[in-house]
C-alpha cells in the first residue's frame, strides 16, 4: 500500500507519522484491496474554530464496489480525529465490500 502523508499549518512529527501508519496497517488488515492512501492532516489557526484538528483520508481500493473512499473528520484533538477517521473509513469500506460480495 502506498501511503502519502501531508501536514498543513504544522510540522509532522515522527510520532504522528508512526501513529497514522499503525492505524493504516490496522485498516489494511481488515480490507486487503487497498492500493493507495492519501492522508491530509490540518490544523486550523482560527481561534474561533473549536474542532480545529482536521484529517482527510482518501483511499483507493479498486476491488471494492466504490473504488475511491473519502472521509473528513475534525475534533479538538488530532489523535482523536485520526481514530475517528480510520473507524469511519473502515465502516465505509466494509459496507462497500459487503455490497460487492452480494453482487
Amino acid at each position: 500500500m502506498k501511503i502519502s502523508l501531508t501536514a498543513r499549518h504544522f510540522e509532522l512529527t515522527e510520532a504522528i507519522k508512526t501513529y497514522v501508519n499503525n492505524k493504516l496497517t490496522y485498516l489494511a488488515e481488515h480490507i486487503h484491496n487497498i492500493i493507495e492512501a492519501n492522508i491530509i492532516l490540518e490544523v486550523e489557526k482560527n481561534s474561533k474554530i473549536i474542532d480545529n484538528q482536521i484529517i482527510e483520508i482518501h483511499i483507493h481500493a479498486p476491488k471494492v464496489s466504490v473504488e475511491d473512499v473519502h472521509c473528513k473528520v475534525s475534533s479538538p484533538d488530532l489523535y482523536k480525529s485520526i481514530d475517528e477517521a480510520i473507524d469511519k473509513t473502515l465502516k465505509i469500506l466494509q459496507k462497500e465490500k459487503d455490497k460487492a460480495l452480494k453482487s
